[in-house]
This record gives C-alpha cells, sequence and structure tokens, in this order.
C-alpha cells in the first residue's frame, strides 16, 4: 500500500481535551457505560475544521504516548488515522491498522533492560506521593511495558511533596518529565522522534512528515523532523515562544 504525504500529530491537548468541550466541539474519545459509549474529550470547531480539510488531502498518522487500549477510544467522525505511534514510539501501527511486528522485535530489545527500574521507579512513587500521584506501567505491543507514567493534580506536582517527590526521585538509565499533570518516566530507545523516523522508514518510503502537531515544549523533539510545525493556541508550547 502505498503512502500519501503525511501528516504527523499529538493527540491529546492538541487536537483534543476534556477542557475543549464547548457548543460547537466535536466529541474524539470516548467511554463506555451501561448507556452505552459517552463521549469523554472533545475538538475545538477550528481545529476539527482543519484537520477534516487535511485528511481528504494527506495521511494522518498519530503520535502519541496513548497505548492501544486508550487509543482504540479514539473516534473521530470524519477523520481516520492512517497509521500511528503509540506509547512514546514503543507501539507502531502501520497503514494496514495492525502492530508492526518488526518494531515489536526490535522494542523487545530495547525494554528488556528497563523493566526492574521502571518497576523500582513505580514503587517510589507511590510511596514519597502517599497516593497523591497515581504510578502505572503503560502496555507495550510486547509483554514488557513500554513506559511508566503518573498522574496527579497539576497543582500538587507545585506543592513541596510533589516537589520533593521530583528532586528525589532515582533513574539510572530512564529519563523523567513532567507534562502539565503526569510525570512520564521514558526508557532509554523509546521516544516519539524514534518511532516517527522509523515509521517514516517502514510506511512513508523515506519521505517525511509535511507538518508535525504538537502542544508540549517535549513534542519539538519529534516536530522538528517534519517541514512545518503547527502549534494550538494558547498550549505550553506556544507560551514557550517569545515573539519580540
Amino acid at each position: 500500500m502505498s503512502h500519501r504525504d503525511w501528516i504527523a500529530t499529538d493527540l491529546d491537548g492538541t487536537l483534543f481535551a476534556r477542557a475543549f468541550a464547548g457548543p460547537e466541539a466535536v466529541p474524539a474519545t470516548w467511554r463506555q457505560t451501561d448507556e452505552g459509549p459517552v463521549a469523554s474529550s472533545w475538538m475545538p470547531r477550528a481545529t476539527y475544521v482543519l484537520m477534516r480539510a487535511l485528511a481528504k488531502h494527506f495521511d494522518i498518522v498519530a503520535v502519541t504516548a496513548r497505548d492501544l487500549d486508550s487509543f482504540s477510544r479514539v473516534a473521530i467522525e470524519g477523520i481516520t488515522f492512517q497509521g500511528a505511534i503509540l506509547a512514546n514510539g514503543a507501539i507502531m501501527v502501520g497503514l494496514d491498522g495492525e502492530l508492526d511486528s518488526v518494531w515489536n522485535d526490535h522494542m523487545s530489545g530495547v525494554l528488556s533492560t528497563a523493566g526492574d527500574e521502571l518497576e523500582a521507579v513505580r514503587l517510589q512513587i507511590a510511596e514519597l506521593s502517599q497516593g497523591a500521584a497515581r504510578p502505572r506501567l503503560v502496555a507495550s505491543g510486547t509483554p514488557l511495558p513500554a513506559y511508566l507514567v503518573a498522574k496527579a493534580d497539576e497543582e500538587w506536582w507545585q506543592t513541596d511533596a510533589g516537589v520533593n517527590l521530583l528532586s528525589t526521585l532515582q533513574v539510572r538509565q530512564c529519563r523523567a518529565a513532567l507534562l502539565k499533570n503526569e510525570l512520564q518516566v521514558l526508557p532509554p530507545g523509546v521516544s516519539k522522534l524514534l518511532g516517527l523516523t522509523a515509521y517514516q522508514d517502514r510506511f512513508a518510503g523515506g519521505m517525511p512528515p509535511l507538518m508535525g502537531l504538537g502542544d508540549m515544549p517535549a513534542d519539538l523533539e519529534f516536530m522538528k523532523a517534519c517541514s512545518f510545525l503547527g502549534i494550538p493556541a494558547g498550549s505550553k508550547l506556544e507560551q514557550c515562544i517569545t515573539i519580540p
């Protein structure tokens, strides 16, 4: 299957969020209830109009921290993702919608050295936060965890307890980054950029994305591999840009 020109986009905070709910917002993710699926996050009208127009001419490829399960809850009328880079690059979904077995084999080796450290960090966060931060290991396409995420109220990370946790967290080979309300701890060899580069080689004939969309400073790592950058107004990334 041939790949059209493509656009690589982050999802949460870039295309949709719970906070984007409004009269003209479009449902983007769903949760199951006894009464059926209920919308759980929304796209602003401007974002929806833009992405629907782009999807008619370009392949839209998700580049996200979401794992397979949470990505399966994304459903946006009129917008289909043609491939995906999930779990911060640890999972690759090809044009056929299936997990890429070659990338899975590669990640099995990459992730094999970090499992003990991720579990130790998980226990450390649970103890230091006393339940305020909720650490969990995120699944990869292999039996090994892709990375660790710990969520807490955004304000909690600024408290003495949150600052103490961040300053005393013991990570060796992994790297930790606080993104709004969640702390992500990624093993070496796991990143959106590495996933995007591999996807580009495997499914796009080496052709880089025409555009990269993201809302956080950390997204710049993969966005700079694209020809153009798309930044939502009001996002953390936009706030970091100084215009003279």
